[in-house]
């Protein structure tokens, strides 16, 4: 694959040359913090391109029970890393490439260039919020979506954002939860991701619930369903 960012103004772009490269091959590893045990099978590793386009898509690999992976055929250009699929109360520390720290950074693939090593630590020492929606009869909302988005200075960060659906009871939980600040909505209907975009999510925060989540901590909250916004 290859990439080439190209302007267009007033007149004609011509004579463009698009290098293919091949794509590169990320090894890496995932372990605990403190060495302790954890189901490191159960992880994938994603890389998810800085920019988004129609014709970029996130690379993926299944971590093995050593908690070694490879990530195969990454093209080149600039990437986040994360883990999904967390276990019960870990939450991802550090991710190193190449020996530099990129846990709220980019990971840098270039054409050519000879892949590092990819390494991302866990800390056992997630939080935990968990909570109930409410309609406007102060009755369960079932089947509402529940957001969990991260103060102002993470919002660039996907690693940050939790989602979930209430139950019939119209409760929720997250579980192994960064730790940091948090703002907490609930939509009777929103369309999947839509509150990454400010112009959704900002004008909704009044209608949330802020929490402070530390290591093992455990916060609960109330909310009042947001009845009116993107739909689905």
């Amino acid at each position: 694959g290859a990439r080439l960012p190209v302007q267009v103004g007033n007149s004609d772009v011509t004579d463009l040359l698009v290098t293919l490269a091949p794509g590169a091959q990320i090894a890496g590893r995932v372990r605990v913090e403190g060495g302790q045990k954890a189901d490191l099978a159960s992880f994938r590793v994603v890389l998810q391109p800085r920019e988004a386009s129609p014709f970029s898509s996130a690379a993926t690999a299944q971590v093995g029970a050593d908690g070694a992976f490879t990530v195969p055929n990454v093209t080149p250009g600039d990437y986040s890393a994360g883990l999904v699929a967390r276990g019960e109360g870990f939450y991802l520390r550090s991710i190193r490439y190449g020996g530099q720290e990129v846990l709220d950074g980019v990971l840098s693939v270039r054409p050519g260039g000879a892949s590092a090593a990819l390494d991302m630590v866990l800390r056992p020492a997630g939080g935990q919020v968990e909570g109930v929606v409410l309609d406007a009869d102060q009755q369960p909302a079932a089947g509402a979506i529940v957001v969990l988005a991260p103060e102002k200075s993470r919002r660039e960060h996907a690693r940050y954002y939790r989602s979930t659906t209430a139950g019939q009871d119209g409760r929720f939980h997250f579980r192994a939860v960064i730790p940091g600040d948090y703002v907490v909505l609930a939509w009777e209907d929103i369309e999947s991701g839509a509150w990454r975009d400010p112009e959704v999510l900002e004008p909704a925060e009044p209608s949330g619930a802020r929490v402070t989540v530390r290591e093992q901590g455990s916060e609960s909250v109330r909310l009042r369903v947001i009845t009116e916004g993107p739909p689905r």
